[in-house]
């Protein structure tokens, strides 16, 4: 796992993210002739726009590379957002602003094309990683996101990774946010582990 900090250069991770976005199969048009659905959700993210951010306070990414190939990106951000719940309301969150996995990763898109999916966890390890984040910033495991549109993607974070639905968010282009505590972060991890 990459992980930005004081040893790693902001062109190594361009230069990765520029590999990822320039992969021949992120958007598989193919697909989307079959089924609109298939585009991958996230194929119109600009992770080059999003470098610059790097230097930003609270901002961090990680990438999951193998064999010298991103599979998946997150920003996670630790200083703009509150948790939501009730119980929690008002106390400082890990929220991910952008969880990418790579199309060659995600099932639905790979058994269309008669592929088979190269890694099945990306997602799961990325969200692991903001839970842990998360505990190391002393937020006791609490993590926000607003999921993309798509039953599956919502259904990936409710049941997955333990996240708890809290409303649609107008000011988000009406998105689910979800939310993590730390009661369902241990749950998770504990859960990830297996």
């Amino acid at each position: 796992m990459v992980q930005r900090g004081e040893g790693i250069d902001q062109r190594m991770i361009f230069g990765r993210c520029a590999k990822f976005l320039s992969h021949p199969g992120r958007i598989y048009p193919e697909t989307r002739k079959r089924d609109p659905m298939l585009q991958p959700r996230h194929w119109h993210w600009n992770w080059e726009n999003k470098v610059p951010q790097l230097q930003q306070f609270g901002l961090t990414f990680y990438g999951i590379e193998y064999a010298g190939q991103l599979q998946g990106l997150m920003k996670v951000d630790l200083a703009k957002h509150a948790a939501r719940v009730t119980t929690q309301a008002g106390e400082g969150l890990a929220y991910i602003d952008y969880l990418e996995v790579a199309p060659w990763n995600l099932r639905e898109i790979t058994s269309e094309l008669g592929q088979n999916q190269r890694f099945g966890v990306v997602g799961m390890n990325l969200y692991a990683a903001a839970v842990k984040l998360s505990l190391e910033a002393g937020f006791d495991g609490r993590v926000g996101l607003h999921s993309l549109p798509h039953p599956k993607t919502e259904q990936f974070y409710q049941k997955t990774c333990r996240m708890m639905p809290l409303q649609r968010d107008p000011a988000k282009e009406n998105l689910l946010y979800l939310e993590t505590t730390p009661e369902l972060a241990d749950i998770f991890l504990t859960e990830a582990k297996r």
